[in-house]
C-alpha cells in the first residue's frame, strides 16, 4: 500500500511540474482519436480526411477549451454529410446545434462527455463515463450522458440513411426526415441506454453521498453492478443476448478504472476517524473528520566519514609502507571503512 502511496505522490508531483505541456499534448492526442474516428465512421469528403487538416484541427483544440473540439468535431461531421446529402446534413445540423447548446448552457464544464461516450462506445468501455459522473459530479450530468448517447446512435442512423441513396425531391427530404426522427425516437436500444446511464449516475452518486466508510468505493460498487444487473434485464428483454459477455467484461472494467481513478483522486483514512463539536452564533455542528491519506517523499541524506579516512590510509601507505605503525592503524580501521552515517 505505501508503495502505491508513494508511486501516487511521484505521478502527481510529476503532473504539477509538467502540466503545462502534459494538457496539451493530451488535448492534442484526443483530437487525433476524434477526428480520426470520425473520418473512419463518416469520412466522406477525401479532402477533410487528409492527415494535415486532422493535425491543423487538434492542433487548433490543443490550446483551446474542450468545447472547442465538440464544436469542430459537429462541423467536420455535417460537412462530410453535406458532401454526400445536403438534406441530411441540414437535419445533423439542427439536432447537434439543439444537443451542443442544451449542454453548453447546463453543464459547459462536462463538454469531454459528449465526445468521451462515442469514442469509449468503440472499445466498449463507455460504462465507465456514467460511474465517473456520479463519483464526481452532480445528477445534472444525465443531460451531457444522454447527449454522447445520442450522437452514438446518431452517426449509425447517419451511415444507414446515406447508404439508402434518397433523392432530393421533397418526397425524398420528408422520407429522410421522417426516418431520422423515428431511429431516434424509436430506437428501443438507445432510450435503455441512456435509462439505465442516467440510473447509474443517480445510484452512484446517491451512495457516495452516504455518511459512511468507504462511501466512494461503495459507489463504484453499485455503479458497476446496477449498469450490469441494468443492461443484462433490458439486453435479453429486446434479444440482444449476444452482447452480454462484452457488457458484463465492460462494465467490471469499468468500475475497476473508476477506482483507480478515486486512489488518485483521493483515499482516506478511516482509522483515524475524528469527531467534532463546536458552535457559532447561529449554529450548533457535529463533523465527522475523515483525514486524508498523504506520504511524504523520504530524502535520505547519506554522508561518508570514511572518505578522509580511506585517503589518509593511502597517503601513509605510499610514505612508508614497512612501517609497522601504519599497518596496525589498517588492521584496527578496517571494519570502519565503510561505516554510513545517514543524516
Amino acid at each position: 500500500m505505501m508503495s502505491l502511496l508513494e508511486l501516487k505522490l511521484k505521478i502527481q508531483n510529476l503532473y504539477q511540474k509538467l502540466s503545462i505541456y502534459i494538457e496539451p499534448i493530451f488535448k492534442f492526442i484526443i483530437g487525433i482519436i476524434v477526428f480520426t474516428t470520425i473520418n473512419n465512421n463518416i469520412g466522406y469528403d477525401e479532402r477533410l480526411r487528409s492527415l494535415p487538416i486532422v493535425l491543423a484541427l487538434s492542433l487548433v483544440c490543443a490550446f483551446t477549451p474542450p468545447a472547442v473540439l465538440v464544436l469542430l468535431a459537429i462541423i467536420i461531421s455535417i460537412l462530410h454529410v453535406f458532401f454526400v446529402s445536403p438534406v441530411l446534413s441540414v437535419i445533423l445540423l439542427v439536432i447537434l446545434l439543439i444537443m451542443y447548446f442544451l449542454y453548453i448552457h447546463l453543464t459547459p464544464e462536462l463538454s469531454f462527455v459528449i465526445i468521451a461516450i462515442p469514442i469509449l462506445s468503440l472499445f466498449n468501455m463507455h460504462y465507465f463515463v456514467p460511474i465517473i459522473l456520479g463519483l464526481f459530479f452532480s445528477p445534472l450530468s444525465i443531460i451531457s450522458s444522454a447527449c454522447g448517447i445520442i450522437i452514438v446512435y446518431l452517426f449509425e442512423i447517419i451511415i444507414e440513411v446515406v447508404n439508402m441513396q434518397f433523392g432530393n425531391t421533397v418526397e425524398d427530404i420528408l422520407q429522410i426526415y421522417t426516418y431520422v426522427i423515428d431511429g431516434i425516437i424509436g430506437n428501443l436500444e438507445m432510450l435503455l441506454t441512456i435509462s439505465i446511464f442516467s440510473l447509474v449516475i443517480l445510484l452512484t452518486y446517491i451512495v457516495r453521498r452516504l455518511k459512511v466508510d468507504y462511501a466512494h468505493e461503495a459507489a463504484v460498487g453499485v455503479g458497476a453492478l446496477t449498469c450490469i444487473l441494468g443492461f443484462l434485464v433490458g439486453d435479453l428483454r429486446l434479444g440482444i443476448s449476444e452482447q452480454i459477455g462484452m457488457m458484463i467484461v465492460g462494465s467490471l472494467f469499468s468500475g475497476f478504472l473508476a477506482l483507480v481513478v478515486q486512489f488518485f483522486y483521493r483515499i482516506l483514512d478511516y482509522s483515524r476517524t475524528e469527531y467534532v463539536q463546536f458552535e457559532d452564533d447561529d449554529y450548533y455542528y457535529y463533523v465527522k473528520a475523515v483525514p486524508k491519506i498523504e506520504v511524504s517523499e523520504q530524502k535520505l541524506n547519506i554522508k561518508r566519514i570514511n572518505a578522509q579516512r580511506r585517503n589518509k590510509k593511502q597517503e601513509y601507505e605510499y610514505d612508508d609502507p614497512d612501517d609497522d605503525f601504519f599497518n596496525d592503524f589498517d588492521d584496527d580501521n578496517d571494519d570502519d571503512l565503510f561505516f554510513d552515517d545517514i543524516d
